[in-house]
C-alpha cells in the first residue's frame, strides 16, 4: 500500500481501513493476553503474559503513530503497566 499514490482519496482510505483492521487486531490479541494475566496466579507467568501484552501494544504505536486508534492503544498500554506494577509489589 506504501507504494501506490498518496494521492488517491480511494487508496488513502483502503490503506487507513487496512492500518485500523490491523490495530484491532493486535489490540485483540493484546487483550487476550491480559486477561489471561488477570486470571493467572503465578506471579512470574502473569508478568511475562502482561510484558507480551505490552510489547504488542507498544509495536502497533511505534508502527502507526499517525493512526486515531493510537490514544486507545496508548490508554491499553497504561492499564497493562499499572497491573504490571501490581504485579512486582505482589500485589497481583
Amino acid at each position: 500500500l506504501d507504494e501506490l499514490p498518496r494521492s488517491d482519496p480511494e487508496v488513502q482510505e483502503l490503506k487507513n481501513l487496512a492500518v485500523e483492521k490491523i490495530i484491532n487486531r493486535e489490540r485483540n490479541k493484546a487483550a487476550k493476553l491480559f486477561l489471561t494475566a488477570r486470571n493467572t496466579k503465578e506471579p512470574s507467568k502473569k508478568e511475562e503474559l502482561l510484558n507480551s501484552s505490552y510489547n504488542i501494544l507498544k509495536a502497533v504505536s511505534d508502527k502507526y503513530p499517525a493512526s486515531p486508534l493510537i490514544p486507545k492503544v496508548q490508554d491499553h498500554m497504561n492499564q497493562v503497566t499499572k497491573e504490571l506494577a501490581k504485579v512486582k509489589k505482589g500485589e497481583g
